[in-house]
């Protein structure tokens, strides 16, 4: 059985009404994990494209049926050779914590050289 974690629910209700109030057409989730964040934006943003960055491939039939449109089979690092991906709002919901700090900074410098618009963050720290 596979470990989903647990995510405190503290701003998920903010969450809803910063990306509403974005309405993007495209959400990346990195670490997507248990599909947290799909099921909490898919009714809210019905026509934004759901996109979950996953590793552990036993969360996959989950996230399918949480909704994500497409789950992307790698680590974080591993969105750097795929530079070409823009996303509207990019979500790190309880999973930068998990990094070492320069894994941490260089996804964030990644993510801030125009790979997205805006990005969400929460942390259980």
């Amino acid at each position: 059985m596979a470990h989903i974690g647990y995510s405190w629910p503290t701003f998920d209700v903010l969450t809803q009404e910063i990306v509403r109030a974005i309405d993007p057409r495209r959400i990346l989730d990195i670490g997507a994990g248990g599909g947290k964040y799909g099921a909490l934006l898919k009714d809210i943003v019905p026509r934004c494209e759901l996109t979950a960055l996953e590793c552990d491939e036993a969360a996959f039939p989950g996230l399918r049926e949480t909704g994500y449109h497409q789950i992307l089979p790698i680590t974080a690092d591993g969105l750097y050779k795929q530079s070409s991906d823009l996303y509207d709002v990019v979500i790190l919901g309880d999973v930068i914590e998990h990094m070492l700090h320069s894994q941490g900074r260089d996804l964030l410098e990644f993510l801030n050289c125009k790979r997205s618009k805006y990005h969400v963050y929460q942390s259980a720290l």
